[in-house]
């Protein structure tokens, strides 16, 4: 993870829930002033990717019906 001085904090690298499903680290605000904030920890949940698709359903036959027909 990298912060920018616009405020905001972002991976440098994709994540992988299957490689590690949670981080947890601690940062600090700075605001024009030069005044510190205290720390601060942040807790990132990292969830599987969502994958198009029906899944575990190949014992099942479907069929699309054509009721535009009519």
């Amino acid at each position: 993870m990298t912060s920018a001085s616009v405020g905001y904090v972002r991976n440098t690298e994709p994540l992988d829930a299957d490689k590690k499903d949670f981080y947890s680290f601690q940062l600090q605000a700075e605001d024009c002033g030069g005044r510190v904030s205290e720390d601060a920890t942040v807790h990132v949940q990292v969830n599987p990717v969502c994958r198009r698709g029906l899944t575990g359903l190949s014992s099942y036959a479907y069929r699309l019906l054509d009721v535009s027909a009519s």
